[in-house]
């Protein structure tokens, strides 16, 4: 799980919570299937409403300006962000994404989720999301304009709402690097690389250490 601060502009973030008062929200209901009608509960803008589409173009560009992301991800395909909102009462239960997404003519596979907190942590009570990981449950609020970026092969959900609104852009990637661990170890050895650059970027053991994550990236790819 990585966490991306300050992912959105102080200038963007305004924009977009601006527009998404005034914008016309659906029952999210609608982008779920089977037995996952039954835990969601939320509100979305509609897929075909063009408002998300040009919000969405925001927090796309937003996401790979970010050089943490494109090292985290190695993003082959963005998914259309979704704007969802949390009103007292509202949650999803615990569930897993869809493997693979459809959109229009392209399916997407859905290896990477990824969170934009909109509003800020102290405007609302509860909206945690909550992730199962190997060592325990995380429970993530962040502050508006940042973002968390985890495998969308975990379980995860959003607890209950109390009081305010919760507002946050999702959106799924599918990567270059089709397994979490494989991204997590090319993600841990592109920061060593980058901290020893800084002290001495011409130093050849580090430039053969480059050669060797580019082939280990390719590998992986493959």
């Amino acid at each position: 799980m990585l966490s991306l601060r300050s992912l959105l502009s102080r200038d963007d973030l305004t924009l977009i919570n601006a527009r998404l008062d005034a914008a016309a929200w659906v029952d999210g209901r609608e982008t779920a299937f089977g037995a996952t009608r039954k835990i969601k509960r939320n509100l979305q803008l509609a897929a075909g409403d063009p408002l998300a589409a040009e919000l969405g173009g925001r927090v796309r560009t937003a996401l790979l300006e970010s050089e943490q992301f494109r090292a985290a991800a190695f993003p082959e395909h963005i998914a259309p962000v979704r704007f969802a909102a949390y009103q007292p009462g509202m949650t999803y239960g615990w569930h897993a994404d869809l493997a693979h997404m459809r959109y229009g003519e392209q399916v997407l596979r859905s290896d990477v989720a990824c969170t934009v907190f909109l509003s800020a942590p102290e405007s609302y009570q509860g909206g945690e999301l909550a992730v199962r990981t190997p060592l325990g449950e995380l429970r993530v609020k962040m502050p508006a304009g940042d973002a968390v970026v985890y495998p969308a092969t975990t379980m995860h959900r959003v607890e209950p709402v109390t009081s305010g609104t919760r507002r946050v852009a999702i959106t799924w990637i599918q990567s270059l690097i089709t397994t979490a661990e494989h991204r997590e170890l090319l993600f841990d050895m592109r920061q060593a690389i980058a901290r020893l650059r800084e002290r001495d970027p011409e130093n050849e053991d580090l430039i053969r250490l480059n050669v060797v994550y580019q082939n280990f990236a390719r590998l992986l790819s493959g």
